[in-house]
């Protein structure tokens, strides 16, 4: 029983690190779109090197992930502005949280047969 409760927990921490991940790289991508033509950038430019850096290391982690869901929901044009819209990060994450609450109700489910059963 200690061997699967490990496993669950294990699998809940990286579900939690891809969430995290998640959340983490849109706010960065959103800073580096909002901040090209700004004059902070230029002043700033060792912090803002280091934030690519770390918004293109969360985008090569989730790119296998995500490219799954954009298969489902392809990101779409605005018809003004040209600008895209992606959902798969939001379609990402609420599948995540459902594969987790499932899992949950998977490892509730065993620990309580076992309680009863055993």
């Amino acid at each position: 029983m200690i061997v699967l409760s490990t496993v669950f927990q294990i699998v809940f921490w990286f579900l939690d690190i891809i969430l995290y991940a998640i959340f983490i790289w849109v706010i960065l991508s959103w800073v580096s779109v909002l901040s090209q033509r700004s004059s902070a950038r230029w002043r700033y430019r060792r912090l803002f090197d280091f934030l690519e850096a770390i918004e293109h290391f969360l985008r090569m982690f989730l790119s296998p992930m995500l490219r799954l869901t954009r298969k489902i929901v392809p990101p779409r044009i605005m018809p003004r502005e040209w600008a895209f819209i992606d959902l798969s990060p939001l379609i990402l994450s609420i599948l995540i949280i459902l594969l987790r609450a499932v899992l949950a109700w998977v490892y509730g489910r065993i620990l309580l047969t076992t309680v009863l059963g055993g």
